[in-house]
């Protein structure tokens, strides 16, 4: 699971998928995110497209079960 931290906010969030192209815009390149990502995945809501160019103050990989 790879997590960021977004650049000026405190909050994390998790990288779900990448995408060359989505239907909502004719901008290429984005990342799905996922702000409640600590809940099981039936429960997760806050599901975000962000642009690929979106800097992040940091990055982790989390390696569980």
């Amino acid at each position: 699971m790879l997590i960021a931290k977004l650049q000026g906010k405190d909050k994390w969030v998790q990288i779900v998928r990448f995408a060359h192209e989505v239907q909502f815009s004719p901008d290429r390149d984005w990342l799905l995110t996922v702000a409640d990502w600590e809940k099981p995945f039936r429960k997760r809501s806050q599901l975000r497209w962000i642009p690929a160019s979106t800097r992040f103050e940091s990055l982790r990989e989390l390696i569980g079960d």
